[in-house]
């Protein structure tokens, strides 16, 4: 390599956000209704394991999923054949691993955990993303962050110290947020597209 040239990266990429506005009402009612449904997965996935396995429960949620969008035809747009990869590698780091990590580590733990240690999803998301862009965030974003890191540590470490087997699922949990975080900057150019 040339004196002075930077490395190539070999992780995948990511762009910034179009949006860089304050929320509008509209943009607060969608967060809102994406924390409604995104929360209760979380009890949903626990009544699904009284009486289901955790792979059923992962396939059972899957096929919900599609079988939501499948009702919304106009909102399918074709895919651009160098976008396939990509949108491969967001089935299997969003929804695959995922999706199966929760159901398994909510045998162990209790879906108000699971569903606070998810809440550390936005500062994973920043993380990846100043990894990726080689970026850092603001101050206030950093605060922010900060803030909700504390948070979700004040949570996850009294859960660990609880026994091994609450440990492994907590555990679970937090691989599955890392993947979304990865996943939700990932999705980025594919969405600006």
């Amino acid at each position: 390599m040339p004196a002075g040239a930077r490395p190539r990266s070999t992780l995948p990429r990511t762009a910034a956000g179009t949006n860089v506005g304050a929320f509008t009402p509209s943009d607060w009612g969608l967060l809102a209704a994406v924390a409604l449904i995104w929360g209760s997965s979380f009890l949903l996935m626990a009544i699904g394991l009284e009486a289901l396995r955790p792979g059923v429960v992962t396939l059972a949620g899957v096929a919900l999923g599609a079988a939501a969008l499948a009702l919304v035809p106009a909102a399918r747009r074709g895919v651009d054949r160098r976008d396939l990869p990509r949108i491969a590698l967001l089935g299997v780091v969003w929804i695959g691993v995922p999706l199966t990590l929760f159901p398994i580590a909510q045998q162990w733990i209790d879906s108000s955990v699971a569903g606070i240690i998810n809440g550390a999803v936005p500062v994973l998301t920043v993380v990846w993303a100043t990894t990726l862009r080689r970026r850092a965030p603001g101050r206030r974003q950093l605060l922010g962050i900060a803030i909700g890191f504390v948070g979700v540590v004040a949570v996850f470490v009294p859960e660990v110290g609880e026994s091994r087997s609450t440990a492994l699922g907590a555990a679970l949990v937090t691989g599955a947020v890392v993947l979304y975080g990865l996943a939700a900057n990932l999705t980025v150019p594919l969405q600006q597209r």
